[in-house]
């Protein structure tokens, strides 16, 4: 009789369910529910997974199949050597860019999906984890898919959509007019809110910078110009912010947890310069809201599986929604260093219809975690890759010929505090993690040497006047 309740509470473990009051064996569950007419399907176990994005984040999740038992098989693209990375991977394929340049191609995806015989497909944390046309392709093809649905995708990136599932919710958002294509409108609703404001142009994508105005002569001069374009949303501009992400993780039944939170706000230009998990300086008041927000948002859109949901935090600390964006991001890793989780596994986990099993309560801070991107600043051949102490997400391979600019790796100091964190980051980049390539090292050591970052995370204007630069427009 023992070993019958253990197995009880393994069914439960993996997602059992009780009937009036008692908790069934997975076999009762399973003859239950076929006779309530459900589709039953079993959580399959993956043998081989296709990673539709780029080499970073087939190598990252290289790292967890090699753990799971599981084969990859990796894109390489046509101009990178493809010996290097068939040594790598236990097969590889050529990619395929559609016909707008795009990469990857969805329909060369799931043929390839379809020839090498992969039951699960990863998209990693470039365009195929946004792809509407990948999601279309893959929705048919019963393999596991680690990305989002259809519907909820589409809910994520109409950003009007969103925002007005956001406020059913009573999450907070910035003030934003509706997509305005007239002139005089714009100047209307800019007259009643104020400045500064941000433009959005509707039909750009996500990445791309976004004007400020801060003055009367900031408009006449830019709007016109950017109506031409298409009709645009405007949006108060809060200033003196910090962004913060809250991972997410939600399954098919509905429940869902949130996985820590990091800063995000530091950056030079495009790129984001530093990552700090956890988010420094937060109260644990303010923690739980953000994770309540952050699930209760992901829920609005009828989300599952893994996402990230960005907040605006103003000088009051109030928190304002921004996105959800699909799937991991690249600085996923600071996560994974400070709060102990493997955010690949549960990703897969969730792809092959298994339970989220944590609560808030499992997620609990280990160490302080620092993220940061290694870029090429000039040619060269990669010698060596040396994780010093911490933990390095690599781009490339030893051997690989790089040209300027190439983005190398993703680094990770972890420490039990945030200042020791930084010590760890300082000393490491001065140990050449990267050999045999230069690396950029101005903006890094700007920011890491700035007495007023070490003391306190800074807003996106502060980060700004440390680096000695124009503050940022990228989109949020």
């Amino acid at each position: 009789m023992a070993t019958s309740r253990r197995s009880d509470e393994e069914s439960l473990d993996i997602g059992g369910l009780r009937w009036r009051g008692r908790l069934l064996s997975s076999d009762r569950v399973h003859r239950l529910l076929t006779r309530l007419g459900a589709s039953v399907q079993e959580n399959p176990r993956l043998t081989r997974v296709l990673v539709a994005d780029r080499r970073g984040a087939a190598l990252r999740v290289l790292r967890w199949a090699h753990e799971a038992g599981v084969e990859v098989v990796a894109l390489v693209q046509p101009e990178e050597d493809q010996e290097l990375w068939q040594e790598a991977f236990d097969y590889t394929v050529p990619a395929r860019r559609t016909g707008a340049g795009r990469w990857p191609d969805p329909r060369h995806v799931v043929s390839v999906l379809h020839d090498a015989g992969c039951d699960g497909v990863h998209p990693g944390w470039g365009e195929a984890a946004r792809s509407p046309l990948l999601v279309e392709q893959l929705t048919f093809s019963g393999v596991a898919w680690a990305g989002p649905g259809r519907e909820a995708l589409g809910l994520a990136v109409d950003r009007g959509v969103s925002l007005i599932r956001a406020i059913e919710a009573d999450i907070p958002v910035v003030p934003h007019s509706g997509p305005i294509a007239d002139l005089h409108l714009a100047r209307a609703w800019v007259n009643r809110v104020g400045f500064p404001v941000r433009i959005r142009p509707v039909d750009i994508e996500i990445g791309h910078p976004r004007p400020v105005l801060r003055t009367q002569g900031d408009f006449e001069d830019m709007m016109p110009k950017w109506l031409r374009i298409g009709p645009c949303v405007l949006e108060r501009q809060v200033e003196q912010a910090r962004e913060i992400e809250v991972p997410v993780a939600i399954d098919g039944s509905g429940h869902g947890v949130a996985i820590g939170d990091r800063d995000v706000t530091a950056r030079a230009g495009r790129r984001h310069l530093v990552v700090e998990a956890p988010a420094p300086r937060l109260s644990d008041a303010l923690r739980t809201d953000l994770a309540k927000k952050a699930v209760a948002f992901a829920r609005a859109l009828g989300w599952v599986g893994l996402a990230t949901v960005r907040f605006l935090l103003a000088p009051d600390s109030r928190p304002y929604l921004l996105q959800l964006r699909p799937g991991l991001q690249p600085w996923h890793g600071a996560t994974e260093a400070a709060f102990g989780v493997d955010l690949v596994d549960l990703q897969m986990r969730l792809a092959t219809r298994d339970r989220a099993r944590w609560t808030e309560r499992d997620i609990v801070v280990q160490r302080a975690a620092i993220w940061t991107s290694i870029i090429a600043a000039g040619a060269g051949q990669v010698e060596a890759i040396a994780a010093g102490g911490g933990r390095v997400d690599p781009e490339v391979v030893v051997g690989e010929f790089v040209a300027s600019g190439s983005l190398l790796a993703g680094m990770i100091a972890q420490a039990p505090s945030r200042q020791a964190a930084i010590v760890r980051l300082r000393s490491w980049m001065d140990e050449d993690p990267i050999r045999g390539v230069p690396v950029e090292r101005a903006d890094l050591d700007a920011l890491v040497g700035s007495q007023r970052w070490w003391m306190s995370p800074l807003s996106r204007e502060a980060v700004a006047e440390v680096l000695q630069a124009p503050s940022t427009t990228v989109d949020h």
